[in-house]
């Protein structure tokens, strides 16, 4: 015992003394901030001139032996490229993978004020937030990468690899499919390169209107106002049988604004939000507009960026207003004819009238030629007569299926009347009236579009005709719904 004792007294009088010959002032760590500069025998070019580079448009004094066939939405070998010019590109890192709404995926616009298109990099790694945050401004060098395409958009990725074979199908024939391989993770910092610490980037405020005007802001980011969700309640994530494990994203919630627009949102399943609820409430928005197939889409980094505190509202997105008619289809017989009180649903040629249908728990009414022997369709649905007594607007939305018509086609078009009887249709005089937006042979199938607001003439009594056209061969299948004829309060 006494042994012992002796032990520990000379423990604890060892921990004593070097107790005393710690230094409490302990050194600050050294931060070193990252710097990068383009190699003088290199050069730097813009994203724009990138994608350029894959559809052999850059640079200009460049003889290419022959373009990039982009006809085919599946791609073959030929249609990737890789980089042999010793490039780089720079830009700001926009996207977030942190709460896994992003996946091995790094999306980065060329400047702070945004507004000019950005690119989406392939990345072999996650977590990437950890490196790249956003507000990272990055280098990457291009040369040796691969340009290809995803949901036919221009990508840089590290190689490309065989997918699976295709069969033959119509006008395509078999073929072997490959898609776009990420930058591998030992390739990684040989290629991209980090600039400066992170910076507070602000996303750039558009309408929505504007996102569907034109492709600018292509893989910006952006921050909608004023807008809203089309069906809250629902689950960010897309649940149940629906769910496709090739492509698990959310389709079928719209962003909306008060004159109808609507942007489609996409959320991944494997987001740490999908069973979070949507919103019932109004407000804004900041995201990465992507875009697949020709589609815009919006895509948040968290739930952070969704700021809607506000009321919705009018349940028609056209503000605070009286309707004289607002037609949803609900309450209307399925799988009939429309017919409703006041309404003309009249067959100008052929056999078939305007029909009520359900689809997805929507309802709505369609017009097409298809499944007759009819040389010529034309159906006309005419509204109730309307009192245009003070400034008043036509509004509906507009979806199609199996486009049938020349590209050029007007399958729908909207008239109006003044000596329009209420039963003779070919004796009134109708006067052609522009829809703003419509459903074009490249519109994704089912996917309804608002008119925008139609300004209807003032100091009139006026009829009001949505009319279908086909032949036997042009039998696409044309859907309205939520037709609304309204002043604002």
């Amino acid at each position: 015992m006494k042994k012992l004792s002796l032990y520990i007294i000379v423990a604890l009088f060892g921990m004593l003394l070097l107790n005393n010959c710690v230094d409490d002032d302990y050194a600050e760590p050294i931060l070193v901030e990252p710097t990068f500069e383009v190699p003088a025998d290199a050069s730097l070019i813009t994203i724009e001139e990138l994608k350029a580079i894959y559809n052999k448009e850059y640079p200009a004094d460049r003889v290419y032996t022959s373009p990039v066939d982009h006809s085919n939405k599946y791609q073959n070998a030929e249609q990737f490229m890789t980089v042999e010019d010793d490039v780089y590109i720079s830009g700001y890192v926009i996207s977030d993978d942190k709460e896994g709404n992003f996946y091995k995926t790094l999306v980065i616009q060329p400047d702070l004020a945004g507004g000019s298109e950005g690119i989406s990099l392939s990345i072999g790694e996650s977590s990437l937030y950890t490196k790249f945050a956003v507000g990272q401004k990055i280098f990457v060098k291009c040369k040796d990468l691969t340009l290809g395409k995803y949901g036919n958009e221009i990508q840089l990725g590290g190689s490309f690899s065989f997918y699976k074979y295709r069969k033959a199908y119509n006008d395509r024939p078999a073929m072997k499919e490959y898609r776009l391989a990420s930058i591998a993770s030992p390739s990684i910092s040989a290629h991209i390169f980090n600039h400066s610490t992170p910076v507070s980037i602000d996303p750039k405020p558009v309408t929505i209107a504007e996102v569907l005007a034109n492709e600018d802001y292509k893989f910006t980011y952006l921050e909608l106002k004023d807008i809203q969700f089309d069906t809250p309640g629902v689950t960010w994530g897309k649940q149940g049988g629906d769910h496709n494990d090739a492509f698990p994203f959310n389709t079928d919630v719209n962003i909306i604004d008060r004159d109808g627009n609507k942007l489609p949102l996409f959320t991944s399943n494997f987001s740490k939000f999908s069973h979070e609820l949507i919103t019932d409430k109004s407000g804004s928005i900041s995201g990465v507009l992507s875009y697949h197939s020709g589609n815009p889409q919006f895509v948040v980094n968290s739930l952070e960026n969704v700021k809607m505190t506000e009321a919705r509202f009018g349940s028609s997105n056209d503000g605070d207003v009286t309707y004289d008619f607002n037609i949803d289809f609900e309450d209307h017989a399925k799988s009939a004819d429309f017919s409703m009180t006041d309404w003309l649903n009249y067959k100008g040629k052929g056999s078939k009238r305007w029909f009520v249908k359900e689809y997805k728990g929507n309802t709505y009414a369609e017009c097409s030629n298809f499944g007759t022997s009819d040389n010529e369709m034309v159906s006309w649905l005419i509204t109730p007569q309307i009192n245009v007594d003070v400034d008043k607007f036509l509004a509906f939305e507009t979806a199609m299926h199996h486009w049938e018509h020349d590209a050029s086609d007007k399958p729908l078009e909207l008239f109006y009347s003044e000596d329009y009887d209420g039963t003779n249709v070919n004796a009134a005089t109708w006067v052609e009236m522009t829809i703003p937006a419509l459903p074009t042979s490249t519109t994704k199938w089912y996917e309804f579009i608002p008119s925008g607001k139609i300004v209807l003439p003032t100091g009139k009594n006026i009829y009001i005709a949505l009319k279908y056209s086909g032949t036997n061969v042009k039998t696409t299948g044309i859907q309205i719904d939520n037709v609304r004829v309204f002043k604002n309060n």
